[in-house]
């Protein structure tokens, strides 16, 4: 194979990994989307109905506003879609990054019993890409929730500035899970450092300024 060729492959494969991880949270990315648009035609029902009533314009100016900023919400959500499948240059500080990245496995999390505790927040600013530090960090996370037994905790937290380490405790004996080869993948392709395994990893993150 030559080094065409297996860039190619390397390239090809990452985009696999972040398909795969883009699928898995999907459900709440759908409901995200759909949620702004949803109570946008339950306001306009409201105002359709208000048109029945005695006139009372400042509650119809206000439904009307409701439903002008849901749709545009709506509008930014999907449009913000577009970010999961191509690099658009954003920045975003790591504590936000792992907000939303806790968010988008809330239904992994329901279902199991298993808990991410996230860092405290600091003043210290750590700006990152926000496309590759959602799928590296998403691929970390998922595969140590496969780790983790139920009822089980993932504590994250910064051993420096740029480093983020995660640990489990709690929980039944651990059963057999996929182990951090994908999340490795990504890490080098995005330039992330990361070691251990799945019952306790570090990553070394690269910091944007």
């Amino acid at each position: 194979m030559t080094q065409t060729q297996a860039s190619i492959s390397d390239d090809v494969r990452r985009q696999a990994i972040q398909f795969d991880l883009l699928a898995q949270v999907f459900p709440v990315l759908r409901h995200d989307t759909v949620k702004p648009v949803a109570n946008a035609k339950l306001a306009v029902a409201m105002l359709a109905r208000a048109v029945e009533l005695p006139p009372q314009p400042d509650r119809n100016n206000k439904l009307t506003d409701d439903v002008e900023q849901m749709l545009d919400d709506g509008v930014d959500a999907i449009r913000g879609l577009g970010g999961w499948f191509s690099d658009t240059g954003d920045f975003e500080d790591l504590h936000n990054v792992l907000v939303e990245c806790r968010k988008l496995l809330f239904t992994q999390l329901l279902l199991s019993g298993k808990k991410i505790d996230l860092p405290e927040e600091t003043d210290a600013r750590r700006i990152v890409r926000v496309f590759s530090s959602r799928y590296v960090l998403l691929a970390c996370l998922l595969a140590t929730l496969q780790a983790m037994p139920e009822g089980a905790t993932l504590t994250l937290a910064y051993a420096s500035n740029s480093r983020l380490t995660a640990q489990i405790s709690g929980g039944a004996a651990n059963t057999p899970a996929p182990g951090l080869a994908d999340a490795q993948v990504l890490a080098k392709a995005h330039g992330w450092e990361l070691e251990g395994d799945t019952a306790r990893w570090s990553v070394e993150v690269p910091l944007i300024g």
